[in-house]
């Protein structure tokens, strides 16, 4: 991801390792976005059921499950932070034919480096003082959990460029190879912090959307105990007879919401749950119950 992609361009006629140079390349980046959507996914969903009291060890998620579960919110980030790659690319290759405004650019770039890496070294080694300038961030919740890790890891992608771009590698690669694992490093806690933040936002999200969300009834052969605020079961009997209808099911349990179905489980929940008040319900998914979607009325 920091690396000059220019050198890496195989030539016509080049060498088989070559080749191999840029194929690797390409593995690493995409083994490297493959890591950060699923450790997002995992992280997200994690923050989101825990706020249910639900741990992931009952839900039987897969790897994929949880990079899908990333797409979703890490598209428009990675598109901007894309976009942004792009266009550095670009000024890149103008500046190539430009060597005292190159010269000029790698110097701005290098004093901006070390300007966001003293910013975030001394936050991450003063608490004090890191809250101090979370209250100098923007007013979004986004930039305000992820703003000591993401100056960070701007501050590590900019080292490389200027250390690279002015060949102050060629001596040694363990000062680029420290700095990108510093990077890899700032960039997974970034990930992280927003990660909790999307979770944490689409859980209180679903609990607000519960009173109109579609209606779960669930038909058991006995008795589930189901209750909440919202919650009503009956007996299915017919009427004026007072006794129990000669079927398979035996009981109805209506107002609730499906929070999510795994593992052969159903969890569901109240249709006016409260974080601290009520109970969300796991029942298998078997024969010995039914459910039924009641969509809400447009």
């Amino acid at each position: 991801m920091s690396q000059d992609t220019s050198a890496l361009t195989p030539q016509p006629g080049a060498s088989p390792e070559a080749v191999w140079r840029v194929a690797g390349w390409v593995v690493a980046q995409g083994a490297l976005l493959a890591s950060l959507l699923l450790y997002f996914g995992w992280a997200r969903t994690q923050r989101t059921f825990a706020y249910f009291g639900v741990d992931l060890s009952l839900l039987d998620f897969a790897n994929t499950d949880y990079i899908l579960r990333s797409v979703g919110s890490a598209y428009m980030p990675m598109l901007r932070l894309g976009l942004v790659a792009v266009a550095g690319f670009a000024l890149h290759r103008y500046l190539a034919s430009r060597p005292a405004a190159a010269a000029r650019a790698h110097n701005a770039v290098g004093v901006l480096a070390i300007a966001l890496l003293v910013l975030g070294g001394s936050a991450l080694l003063m608490p004090a003082w890191s809250a101090r300038i979370g209250h100098w961030m923007p007013n979004s919740p986004a930039i305000f959990y992820a703003w000591l890790p993401a100056s960070l890891a701007t501050a590590f992608a900019l080292l490389i460029y200027a250390g690279t771009a002015t060949g102050r590698f060629k001596q040694s690669e363990l000062p680029r190879a420290l700095l990108v694992a510093l990077l890899v490093m700032a960039l997974f806690w970034t990930v992280s912090l927003f990660a909790v933040y999307d979770g944490l936002a689409r859980a209180k999200a679903i609990e607000r959307e519960l009173p109109n969300a579609a209606e779960v009834v669930v038909l058991s052969q006995s008795t589930l105990f189901l209750h909440g605020h919202g919650v009503s079961d009956s007996d299915l009997v017919p009427a004026g007879t007072g006794k129990p209808v000669p079927g398979r099911y035996r009981k109805q349990y209506s107002g609730l919401r499906l929070l999510m179905h795994s593992g052969g489980k159903y969890f569901l929940l109240p249709s006016h749950w409260r974080r601290g008040r009520d109970r969300v319900a796991e029942i298998p998914d078997d024969e010995q119950i039914r459910i039924e979607i009641v969509t809400p009325p447009v």
